[in-house]
């Protein structure tokens, strides 16, 4: 690499460190498809599992996962699981999303963010980089991430990783 080059680079990832905790600052939030705003830092830690599915409308991978994390809600509707989709359509694809809702018959919480706020919070739960969709992060019920993975994850995937911790308490005779 040529050292002007590094020295760009080397200058981008200061302003990017820099910037960091403005974006984090002025991040308007999520919003469900209503358009009411949510805090994604209240999602995690609310005594029951969140599994959050990162998707988009446009994303063949997202729609065959969807009736499948739908079964996984309906499921778990009586136990202590919340599914949350976040489709990275963006507010101005807010009727694109919603089509994609209803034509799936998406029953669990969906919300709209921009982008780089999706690609911020996945980075804030998991450390990671988010490179596509579907993408999911899993809390216990503390709040604790216990699980990510960017691509597809199917119902037998999630539901042992939420039946896990109920076997171990069990088999501990708790």
């Amino acid at each position: 690499m040529k050292p002007s080059c590094k020295r760009l680079h080397l200058w981008l990832l200061a302003l990017s460190i820099a910037l960091s905790p403005a974006l984090h600052a002025d991040s308007t939030g999520l919003r469900d498809l209503a358009g009411g705003r949510l805090d994604p830092a209240t999602l995690p830690g609310q005594g029951e599992w969140l599994v959050m599915m990162f998707w988009s409308a446009s994303c063949g991978v997202c729609q065959q996962e969807a009736p499948s994390l739908e079964d996984f809600q309906q499921v778990n509707r009586a136990g202590q699981v919340r599914v949350v989709g976040i489709s990275v359509d963006g507010r101005e694809g807010g009727d694109v999303a919603d089509g994609f809702v209803r034509e799936h018959g998406l029953s669990f919480t969906n919300l709209l963010a921009e982008g780089e706020e999706a690609a911020l919070l996945f980075h804030d739960a998991t450390g990671d980089y988010l490179i596509g969709t579907p993408a999911f992060v899993v809390y216990d019920p503390a709040g604790t991430l216990r699980a990510y993975r960017q691509g597809t994850m199917n119902f037998l995937a999630l539901q042992r990783l939420v039946d896990t911790p109920v076997r171990i308490a069990e088999e501990n005779g708790r």
